[in-house]
């Protein structure tokens, strides 16, 4: 990916629409751009983080896993959507897993190529992503405690159509 597509991509992206085009500008030099094949772990729960990233095209979804082995999919992360974000910002461990569905290419960035004078402009942009994912989690836990399984799907592959591309 070219260095003016990587700009575009973080210009486009409503998290990063607040910070001057120079932040902009530098995330993409520092960003690196991969394409993974469907079923491709981005990362998985509880591994290290220190990376942010950017879905540039396709989708992604996100889960959490219990100790027996079960996945619970806790959400769809399409074009335009950041991954990883609370651990990228107080730098704990990730705190789901996130594959890909199909080919799909994202955008790595790392925490140590941005400078400590951006961090805070970025940090206070990233407050509304930060409420998104709270509003779509409280969703989730709403459909799962209120309605009944085929309403539950239903929903859930309403969530899905909003991420295909035809």
């Amino acid at each position: 990916m070219k260095l003016e597509d990587r700009i575009n991509a973080i210009a486009r992206c409503s998290q990063f629409r607040g910070l001057s085009e120079d932040i902009h500008e530098h995330l993409a030099r520092y960003a690196s751009s991969h394409i993974y094949n469907a079923n491709h772990i981005v990362f998985q729960e509880g591994e290290p983080s220190g990376s942010l990233f950017l879905v540039t095209w396709d989708a992604v979804r996100r889960s959490i896993s219990s100790a027996l082995g079960r996945e619970f999919m806790l959400d769809v992360m399409g074009q335009g959507e950041l991954l990883g974000l609370l651990a990228f910002l107080d730098g704990s461990p990730y705190e789901t897993s996130c594959i890909t569905l199909h080919k799909t290419q994202v955008l790595q960035i790392n925490r140590s190529a941005i400078p400590t004078a951006f961090r805070t402009s970025m940090e206070s942009c990233f407050t509304s992503a930060l409420y998104a994912q709270l509003r779509k989690t409280i969703m989730l836990l709403g459909d799962m405690t209120m309605y009944p399984l085929e309403i539950r799907l239903a929903r859930l592959l309403l969530r899905f159509d909003t991420h295909a591309q035809i």
